[in-house]
């Protein structure tokens, strides 16, 4: 009977869809899109200027979609928002499928909700990777784009010299530069000043400023070579720091796994008590307390797993 109940909701679900002409990337993306939404009334802003900070979970959902949507925007992926909308929802329909099949409500609303999270914390995961390869590509970029400009002295020169060494991400902003200055506005220090902005980086940034402060004194050009050194340290740092990184997700997942098996190691050591777990109103709701505090746990081992980066 609870496979044919289940059957029944999936296509009606899906009837829907059909009936109505509906697109689940559209409904999916407007959704995600309410929930992000940043309006604030003049008592939150009040708030946030005066460090009074609310803590909630919409609130910490909101920010994780934002910061999904910045990461995705950030590597030049951000046509796959949708995707990842879309993707969540359906993840979201398979865990209330899931709980509805075990016949537990308060499973179904705790599993539908958690695996609806797992695309976006996916993404962030993945944001470690991307900082630590920019951060490898700007050491070695700014390195050799330094050297030729202490030579010369001349920073469209320099980056004209090694444009075609440098590799993406930091190659399409380089080559946003000069055809800045060439073709848009021939100050060197405004489009040294835009670029700066273009990547999330605080070493990065400086090095730009120092470049600036070059344009009105070439003396400065020694500072620049101290400053690249900043991203040669990161690297050192990262690679001796490199599993200790981890650890809170380690810890999150092996800590995770042992409560996931624990009904299945409850249903070998004892039937009856199994039987409790899964067919009584407590039984039920202890399930449900456990999927959240597992799910808890995931966000916060993510949250804790943050890649080293320079800080001024």
């Amino acid at each position: 009977m609870t496979q044919i109940t289940v059957l029944i909701f999936v296509l009606l679900v899906v009837g829907l869809f059909f009936l109505f002409n509906l697109s689940a990337f559209d409904i999916t993306e407007e959704l995600i899109n309410s929930v992000s939404n940043n309006k604030q009334d003049i008592r939150s802003l009040i708030n946030e200027a005066s460090n009074v900070k609310k803590k909630g979970p919409l609130k910490g959902l909101r920010h994780l979609i934002l910061d999904t949507r910045s990461i995705l925007k950030v590597t030049g992926r951000e046509s796959m928002f949708s995707k990842i909308c879309a993707f969540s929802t359906g993840l979201l329909v398979v865990g209330v499928t899931v709980g509805l099949w075990v016949q537990n409500g308060f499973l179904s609303f705790v599993l539908g909700f958690g695996m609806a999270l797992i695309p976006f914390w996916y993404i962030k995961i993945s944001e470690h990777t991307y900082k630590k390869e920019l951060n490898d590509e700007l050491e070695t970029s700014l390195s050799v784009i330094t050297t030729s400009y202490t030579r010369s002295e001349n920073i469209i020169k320099a980056v004209q010299e090694n444009l075609y060494h440098i590799k993406p991400p930091v190659a399409q902003v380089f080559q946003n530069f000069i055809t800045d200055v060439k073709y848009i506005s021939p100050s060197t220090t405004d489009a040294l000043l835009r670029m700066s902005r273009k990547i999330d980086n605080s070493v990065f940034k400086e090095w730009c400023y120092a470049l600036i402060a070059c344009q009105d004194n070439r003396n400065l050009k020694h500072t620049l070579s101290p400053i690249v050194r900043k991203l040669s340290d990161v690297r050192g740092v990262t690679g001796d720091l490199a599993l200790k990184m981890y650890d809170p997700l380690k810890e999150m997942l092996i800590m995770s796994g042992l409560v996931i098996s624990f009904p299945l190691l409850l249903y070998v050591a004892n039937i009856e008590w199994f039987n409790i777990l899964v067919g009584t109103l407590i039984g039920k709701c202890t399930l449900a307390v456990l999927a959240v505090l597992v799910f808890i746990a995931i966000n916060a081992g993510i949250r804790l797993t943050k890649p080293i980066e320079y800080k001024r």
